[in-house]
């Protein structure tokens, strides 16, 4: 008598879902995607993503284990939103979407795999879309979400013509100016798109944005990747991916041996960051000659206020387009912490070599809420 459970676990256990593996060649565009299923589409980095592709003219569906402001988001958009997973939902599927919650045993996914459905993390939808759009990563064991926030709020706020508007995929919400809360997902019809990039399950090496951002390289996850050396390793082939820039946090230990790891090439387009007294004498004779510095200076929390003030030096290097401005930049946070100015440092730093005014993106970081 055949066991069908044992022929289920088996069926199953040759379903490979492997987040760092890239399911696309370079040859793969979105309007080449055709139908595309989401598992899991009520999260918030996984609506973001649908509602993204369905403004790019994709057919999109999805389901979730149960309805949320995201479905309901989506389902008025004109997005088909099933609630509980069944393999009849990847029917008509090209393409079918997961994270790395998802298990080789879930239904949708072992109907797919049956039926020849592609397969495709999260992360793969991802990279073509910030490969569409001119795409800031930010990585990191802490700082991810406050900093990609902080960028999105600057670009949100204060940045105009075609920097105004971005998209923004933020694994939480975030306030507005005004305290009302927003949705940490947005698709915008600016050309930036501003990300966090896991690096939990090393799906990040898979993105090339314009500019990556590392808040810090601090040993985590060693799960998945083993060893802290083997961690660091994937955040400097991560940062080799970007186009344009590299933003690191020369505070953090592990961020500076990503730094002195990185080759010479990837070292002339980095600008690291953080207070100068503090790691200048710290990193390589190398890393001073190619890398520029942003530093912090006079850092305080203010006693009345509880705001966090600071004065950002920029490097003349990343002010060409803004050479009658001053490279110090005032900054006054609500958010207090140094760890708060290192985050917005960051921010800024990105927000002026997209071509924002760094008096405006001082400013504007000035009513970010967290």
């Amino acid at each position: 008598m055949t066991n069908l459970n044992s022929n289920t676990t088996s069926f199953h256990n040759n379903i490979d879902l492997n987040p760092v593996k890239s399911a696309f060649d370079d040859s793969q565009t979105i309007s080449k995607l055709g139908r595309v299923h989401f598992i899991g589409i009520g999260g918030a980095g996984m609506s973001v993503l649908a509602e993204m592709l369905h403004e790019e003219g994709v057919s999109v569906s999805g389901c979730d284990r149960e309805a949320n402001d995201h479905t309901q988001r989506l389902e008025e958009l004109g997005i088909e939103v099933e609630i509980g997973q069944s393999a009849s939902h990847v029917e008509h599927a090209d393409v079918l979407v997961y994270s790395s919650a998802i298990k080789p045993s879930n239904p949708e996914i072992m109907a797919a795999h049956e039926r020849g459905i592609k397969l495709v993390h999260r992360s793969d939808i991802l990279a073509l879309l910030l490969s569409a759009k001119t795409g800031v990563t930010v990585a990191g064991a802490h700082g991810k979400t406050t900093t990609s926030s902080l960028l999105s709020h600057i670009l949100t706020v204060a940045a105009a013509g075609d920097l105004a508007d971005p998209s923004y995929a933020i694994g939480g919400s975030i306030q507005a100016a005004d305290g009302t809360v927003l949705d940490g997902g947005h698709a915008g019809n600016g050309i930036v798109m501003v990300a966090e990039a896991d690096e939990s399950d090393g799906s990040f090496e898979k993105y090339s944005p314009s500019i990556a951002i590392v808040t810090n390289a601090e040993a985590d996850h060693l799960d998945h990747y083993g060893s802290s050396e083997r961690y660091r390793e994937a955040f400097v082939e991560h940062v080799s991916h970007a186009i344009n820039n590299v933003i690191i946090c020369a505070e953090d230990e592990g961020a500076r041996k990503v730094l002195e790891a990185m080759p010479d090439n990837i070292l002339n387009k980095t600008i690291a960051y953080g207070n100068l007294d503090t790691w200048s004498m710290k990193v390589s004779s190398r890393v001073q000659k190619l890398a520029v510095f942003a530093s912090i200076e006079h850092e305080n929390e203010q006693a009345v206020s509880g705001r966090e003030m600071f004065t950002l030096v920029l490097p003349e290097k990343i002010l060409d387009e803004h050479a009658k401005c001053s490279n110090k930049v005032q900054v006054s946070l609500l958010i207090p912490g140094l760890h708060n100015a290192l985050n917005a440092s960051a921010a800024i730093v990105a927000a002026v070599l997209l071509g924002m005014n760094p008096e405006d993106a001082a400013r504007s970081a000035e009513s970010f809420r967290g």
